[in-house]
């Protein structure tokens, strides 16, 4: 594997909690390196990156089936709930600040 893509992946990692690092000293020039180490040691994954696969496969083919036009109107539903679900209490605020126009030139509605 490339070490870019490992990178990659423990970033993803360390987001998610799973990982930790600490800067580690060295004696060459460039940027310090990385020594990661697990969170937590009995924690189990339960197939949870296989399981993320596979949703990822169910939506990809659910989209096709679709259609553009309905894949769209879908993901549009599905971001604004999403949307609705971070915003939790906050949206209140928002909708108070901000009309309805300007939320609609931010989407590129």
């Amino acid at each position: 594997m490339h070490a870019n893509v490992v990178r990659h992946h423990l970033e993803r990692l360390t987001e998610s909690g799973y990982v930790t690092f600490d800067n580690v000293h060295k004696t060459t020039v460039g940027r310090p390196a990385k020594g990661y180490r697990v969170v937590d040691a009995g924690l189990a994954m339960d197939g949870s990156v296989r399981r993320d696969a596979l949703l990822v496969a169910l939506l990809e083919m659910a989209l096709e089936r679709l259609g553009p036009e309905a894949a769209e109107s879908m993901s549009h539903d599905v971001g604004v709930e999403y949307g609705r679900t971070l915003a939790g209490p906050w949206d209140r605020v928002i909708r108070a600040r901000v009309s309805k126009p300007a939320m609609e030139s931010i989407a590129g509605s």
